[in-house]
């Protein structure tokens, strides 16, 4: 059969593949009874045929079946291989789908870079991650300018070298794939910030500071130093060089603002954000906490009253939440979203996510709801929603973070209907400290840093716990646990997470966001003191060494503190009694707060444990 006509059909609607699937189906019957050519080549273009109709409505079993049954007669055999890896992969059989790609892929002369992507993604599941490295590299030797193959390379390089410390890492094949694989992103991807401050990153971890020099003098975007502050190591020679001052001075606009600290006055644009953002983290890292926060809210408010919010909606609405201006931006938010009939899916969800957020740090969560159900966003058409709304209806819910507050909660936790972690690592961990964590968790949420910081830890601990749901950020770590359990259901996450110039939000901000849209019943929060406590963590919970100012630049702790305020006033959620006393604190006093425990950490000039 000619492959034009298989390809008409493979796309056509369900009901023609079906009426054709049925026609197949009939003739390789009627074939089959005829000896002579029942293993020619008219029966293996007919089980290609039929392979592909069941491919399209999705019938994985059937296809796996027949286009594994493909024999030597048939000229596009390796297509044949990696159809049936596909509905292997579909089928959760990963490892039988990375045998299937290799056979596509060893077996064709000219194998498309999409098969090598695929065997990437099906490897990286599998938690092989040198083979996806290999893979993704062969998919950009076949198409060089593949974001999404350009993203995997790097994200499986971050998975293969998370237990390596930094001189281990230095003259590794892997460093030098780094370095590519971040140039290469930062001439194809449209993040070109992002990148930048990665690859100045990790400049600064392998010591390499000539090329972090010549970063940051290609590419003056304080988004780069603003990485650089969130460095751990606070020595002179990590921060920026002499004349980095000057290079932002040039960039004066219509208005200039001075910060004298000591010896150093630091002159800066009021339209350039970035710069602005880059003084608040040397501030942070210097101990300045209230003063960071006092310029940041000087900075924002500059932006948010100057900028036409028609512009650009969401800047303009993360101007305007940092500074507490919740009433205005949902109701500007709303009006947009519902007069706006041409806008991209992906930017209406965006700006629903957003709105919902203003919302609920109004403690608005009945009109929050019901904005939801109205605009029908595409995540509300989800099975997986779906399911995870129904979960929570009526239920208690504990939300239980990792800090060591001393509180011995764990009978308390474990009475609730559903308990929720962040970044469950494995049973042994919490049976250990069952007394203050309760020993019950039924969904985890997972973010990028932890679960890219110990893979293999995670995706292990899920499988060895009766966990109901996972939660994640992104697709790409969703695959990570599609090997653990088919009984686990997970799921993405749709938040709108704030730009870098308001700073990223805690993770119990992304918690509360989903768990507040359902209909779930009383709601408490235990060990959570946004790192104020001699400890960030309760020892073991993340691998890596944390340091507080680190977690502050990063992170926008007075945002969670505003937003829990709220919540907890209106009484749409409860506390423990740490956490209580964290929040009776006006918000002066909490702010100097956590100066004295950022010039606590000064003193400690490694960090911390």
């Amino acid at each position: 059969m000619r492959s034009g006509f298989r390809t008409y059909f493979a796309h056509r609607k369900y009901r023609w593949s079906v009426a054709y699937t049925a026609v197949l189906r009939f003739a390789l019957l009627l074939v089959t009874l005829i000896p002579s050519i029942r293993r020619g080549p008219l029966v293996a273009n007919i089980r290609f045929e039929l392979g592909m109709c069941c491919h399209v409505t999705e019938q994985w079993c059937d296809a796996y079946k027949f286009f594994s049954s493909v024999n030597q007669y048939v000229t596009y055999r390796p297509e044949a291989f990696f159809r049936a890896g596909f509905a292997s992969e579909q089928l959760a059989l990963l490892d039988r789908a990375l045998q299937l790609y290799e056979q596509a892929i060893s077996s064709s002369e000219n194998p498309v870079s999409n098969w090598f992507l695929r065997a990437a993604y099906t490897a990286e599941s599998l938690l092989s991650f040198e083979q996806a490295v290999r893979y993704a590299k062969g998919a950009l030797h076949r198409k060089p300018r593949d974001v999404g193959a350009a993203r995997c390379w790097y994200r499986n390089l971050q998975y293969l070298t998370s237990s390596f410390s930094k001189t281990e890492l230095q003259g590794t094949p892997w460093e030098a794939d780094f370095r590519h694989c971040l140039d290469l992103l930062i001439t194809i991807d449209n993040d070109k910030d992002y990148w930048l401050g990665c690859l100045l990153n990790h400049s600064l971890a392998i010591g390499d500071l000539s090329r972090a020099q010549v970063l940051l003098e290609r590419e003056p975007s304080a988004r780069l130093a603003w990485e650089a502050s969130a460095n751990v190591d606070w020595s002179p020679r990590l921060m920026v060089r002499e004349g980095r001052e000057q290079i932002l001075t040039e960039k004066l606009q219509s208005f200039v603002y001075e910060l004298t600290y000591g010896e150093q006055t630091i002159s800066l644009s009021a339209d350039d954000w970035r710069a602005w953002l880059y003084v608040y983290g040397r501030l942070i890292g210097q101990g300045l906490v209230v003063d960071a926060y006092a310029l940041k809210h000087f900075a924002t408010q500059h932006f948010w009253k100057a900028q036409d919010p028609l512009s650009a909606y969401e800047h303009w609405a993360f101007m305007g939440l940092q500074g507490n201006q919740c009433a205005v931006v949902s109701e500007v938010l709303k009006n947009v979203i519902l007069d706006s009939s041409s806008m991209e899916k992906h930017q209406r969800d965006r700006l629903i996510a957003i709105t919902l957020d203003a919302l609920q740090r109004q403690s608005k969560l009945v009109e929050a709801r019901a904005f939801q159900k109205m605009t029908n966003p595409s995540w509300l058409q989800e099975s997986g929603y779906q399911d995870y709304l129904n979960y929570f209806d009526g239920k208690s819910v504990a939300i239980v973070g990792p800090a060591a507050t001393g509180e011995k909660s764990g009978v308390e936790i474990d009475e609730f209907d559903i308990v929720v972690r962040p970044n469950f690592s494995g049973q042994n961990w919490l049976d250990e400290r069952k007394e203050q964590l309760g020993s019950l968790t039924h969904v985890s949420y997972y973010n990028i840093g932890n679960l890219r910081s110990n893979p293999a830890k995670f995706v292990s601990g899920a499988r060895e716990a009766p966990i109901d749901i996972l939660v994640l950020r992104n697709v790409a770590d969703q695959r990570l646990f599609r090997c653990v359990s088919s009984n686990i259901k997970s799921r993405v996450q749709f938040f709108a997470e704030p730009s870098a110039v308001t700073g990223l939000s805690f993770a119990v901000s992304h918690i509360l966001f989903d768990i507040l849209l359902t209909s779930a019943g009383r709601i408490k929060l235990f060990n959570m003191d946004f790192f104020l406590g001699e400890q960030p963590h309760l020892e073991g919970y993340f691998t890596q060494r944390v340091d507080p100012r680190e977690a502050y630049i990063k992170h926008d702790v007075l945002e969670a503190y505003r937003r829990l305020k709220v919540l907890e006033t209106s009484g749409a959620v409860q506390v423990d009694e740490p956490l209580a006393n964290i929040l009776a604190l006006s918000e002066s006093d909490f702010l100097a707060r956590v100066e004295k425990r950022v010039q606590a950490s000064l003193r400690t000039p490694h960090g911390e444990h």
